[in-house]
């Protein structure tokens, strides 16, 4: 399972530098997850202002 990022990002960053795999990386109004590399460890949910990665279900 690989978390995706909710339209409620507010692009600060903290998730793309949190991720030990590179996995977050900026897109078109919010971070993108490349779901292949997501290892599912949750840092970038714990760095988040604002609660934007949820685990994919």
């Amino acid at each position: 399972m690989a978390y995706t990022i909710k339209s409620n990002c507010i692009e600060c960053g903290k998730c793309e530098k949190a991720c030990p795999k590179g996995a977050i990386y900026p897109g078109c109004g919010k971070y993108e997850v490349i779901k292949r590399r997501c290892i599912d460890c949750g840092r970038c949910k714990a760095v988040c202002p604002v609660g934007a990665p949820e685990p994919k279900k």
